[in-house]
């Protein structure tokens, strides 16, 4: 036999072994506990039918995407086997690509084996956050109240509302109606709240508007945050973001405590900061005057400016009220920090320009702390102009608190040292009339064993 018949015979053998070790692993394989998990029979799950490739499409789902029609559809032992070994690539892109190429043609029947793979991966200290994230929805996907009843008996106690959320998510996709009726079925479930999320993450997907209304009518009453996070992240998607800020306009003007529209601004902040933070900053400044102000974004808006431009970041926080809370002009300490360190000269010709104003007053304070900080001579001179004598008096104690924590960790750093040192601690006290005074103590004799 030739050399290259020999190799081809070789590797026909090999992959003849290889496939009965595998399938030897994967049907007979022990089941150990996993992600809190417990091992269950097929008979702890109710099928609920078979997913299809032109479902998934409809769904929406990445999956059609990944799986034109035409390609390999494996079942039962044959897509088990093709899974274990999936996992067992050891190059991350590969492994995904062809995890993702299998997800579609995962079946109600065959959920329950693959979770079992994921448990004897576990076993083994093996963890896959990619495919574990991604198998829970598809399960929802193809057998929604078949996985939840799986879930109300097994895995871990606390892990369950992330699972629902996970499997309704995959649910709503598919079946948005039969999803619904579970939760309206099912209000006193442990994982209801995790499973609402799921519910309107995945319809917001397809239908972002019907999603919107669910979140209003089902949410009503709960922290709305989670649900507007997933709401205004697919208003983004959708509709990029002047969309999304039409989507947020036409939320119910309701600026209580946990209404959808409050808890919106802070999902919205979070991607305009990053994306345009001039139209970040156009945006807090609309809301400075309404109820719907938000004085921790409107100061993390003034710092990301000053950082830039200290100036143009304090002229913008003159411009806009004060916080309705204590009057204070938000931020003004640290714009007028940063526009010390960047200018001074620049900064200390807008004081001089202002008008006597609780604006001017809350300036200068914020301002000589600056000087302070720096060693500057020119403290006095500042404070001095400072009309409202109750901010001169905050701003000694102030000073005087600080003063006093810097001795403390001065002192406490030269006892450390003198004890690395000399081995010899000494004590540092106030006399009566104020001076301090050192007391040199002697550290006992070592005990002999």
């Amino acid at each position: 036999m030739n050399t290259s018949r020999l190799s081809v015979a070789l590797a026909v053998i090999g992959a003849f072994v290889a496939g009965i070790c595998v399938g030897s692993f994967t049907g007979n394989g022990s089941l150990a506990p996993g992600h809190g998990g417990s091992a269950v029979t097929s008979a702890d799950v109710r099928p609920r039918g078979v997913g299809s490739h032109a479902a998934s499409k409809r769904a929406g789902g990445s999956e059609a995407l990944l799986a034109p029609e035409g390609s390999e559809e494996l079942v039962g032992d044959e897509l088990v086997k093709r899974v274990w070994t999936t996992l067992t690539i050891g190059d991350e892109n590969e492994r995904h690509a062809e995890w993702l190429r299998l997800l579609p043609t995962l079946n109600a029947q065959d959920a329950l084996a693959i979770r079992d793979l994921f448990r004897k991966m576990d076993a083994q200290g093996r963890h896959f956050t990619f495919e574990w994230a991604s198998f829970w929805p598809r399960w929802g996907e193809v057998d929604g109240t078949g996985a939840l009843a799986y879930l109300a008996n097994n895995e871990s106690p606390n892990w369950r509302p992330e699972a629902a959320e996970m499997i309704v998510r995959g649910w709503a996709k598919a079946d948005p109606n039969a999803a619904r009726a579970w939760l309206f079925a099912n209000v006193a479930s442990p994982f209801h709240d995790g499973a609402l999320s799921g519910y309107i993450d995945g319809l917001a997907r397809t239908d972002l508007a019907r999603a919107t209304t669910e979140a209003l009518t089902l949410g009503a009453g709960k922290d709305m945050s989670k649900v507007m996070e997933s709401l205004t992240e697919q208003a983004l998607q959708q509709r990029q973001l002047g969309g999304m800020m039409d989507w947020w306009q036409s939320l119910p003007d309701d600026p209580s405590e946990g209404s959808a529209r409050r808890a919106a601004i802070q999902a919205i902040y979070s991607r305009l900061q990053f994306a345009d933070v001039d139209r970040a900053q156009d945006w807090m400044t609309q809301l400075a005057a309404t109820p719907y102000r938000d004085d921790d974004r409107l100061g993390e808006v003034a710092e990301k400016i000053a950082q830039k431009d200290a100036g143009k970041a304090v002229e913008w926080i003159a411009s806009i009220p004060p916080s309705p809370a204590d009057g204070h002009y938000i931020a003004i300490g640290r714009t007028m920090r940063a526009w010390g360190q960047q200018d001074s000269a620049a900064a200390e010709a807008w004081l001089n320009q202002l008008p006597v104003s609780p604006l001017r007053d809350q300036a200068l304070i914020a301002y000589t702390r600056y000087l302070r900080g720096a060693q500057s001579p020119m403290v006095d001179y500042w404070l001095a102009q400072v009309q409202d004598q109750e901010l001169v008096q905050q701003q000694q104690q102030r000073a005087s608190q600080v003063m006093i924590y810097t001795n403390v960790v001065s002192d406490a750093t030269d006892l450390l040292q003198s004890v690395q040192s000399t081995g010899v601690i000494r004590r540092r006290s106030f006399d009566t009339n104020g001076e301090i005074t050192v007391e040199t103590i002697s550290p006992p004799p070592a005990r002999t064993p």
